[in-house]
């Protein structure tokens, strides 16, 4: 199975990595990683590159979110909401890994609830900056998506990234999800 591992941000690479290569596999990983950098528009135009000169069997999308009110240890992004422009879409669930969830994505940072809710929007607890646009690239590709988000900061807070980085590298079960990509 050839993979396409996306995320974020560099700091986000290292740590992401370091779990996966650390795993007791005995099997080869064909697992290329993408820094999609941060913002919708960044991740949309990046993604579209790769998957312009090549093709996965998956693509597996992993890094950190905000949460407005519950904080689980992670979560696998169901449905994802632009709020700038009110637009949904659904994330068909090739693998189901629990926790399903819709976020919001917003092209700036959210730092208060009130900046971002509306009637619409009042069942979202999630917020990032880069799932929508995954989602949308994924469905134009038709390629199989997993988006794996652990939630980190709570919205209004100060983004801690010693905290991030323990969070990202201990809240997920980094060997079930690449057993359970490699034996589906």
């Amino acid at each position: 199975m050839k993979i396409l591992l996306c995320y974020a941000t560099a700091w986000e690479w290292k740590i992401i990595k370091e779990k996966i290569k650390n795993l007791n596999l005995k099997i080869h990983l064909d697992i290329t990683y993408l820094c999609t950098w941060m913002w919708m528009y960044e991740t949309i135009f990046n993604l579209t590159k790769v998957l312009n000169s090549q093709t996965f069997d998956m693509v597996l999308n992993i890094w950190v979110c905000g949460y407005v009110s519950e904080r689980k240890d992670w979560i696998q992004v169901a449905r994802t909401v632009n709020l700038s422009t009110d637009k949904e879409l659904i994330v068909p669930i090739f693998l189901e890994f629990g926790n399903l969830e819709s976020i919001g994505c917003s092209e700036k940072i959210i730092n208060v609830k009130c900046e971002m809710w509306n009637y619409k929007l009042a069942t979202i607890n999630y917020i990032d900056m880069e799932s929508w646009g995954i989602e949308y690239v994924c469905d134009k590709f038709k390629v199989p998506r997993v988006i794996l988000k652990v939630p980190v900061d709570k919205i209004g807070e100060e983004f801690d990234m010693e905290k991030a980085s323990k969070m990202l590298a201990e809240n997920l079960d980094y060997e079930k999800v690449i057993k359970k990509l490699i034996n589906n």
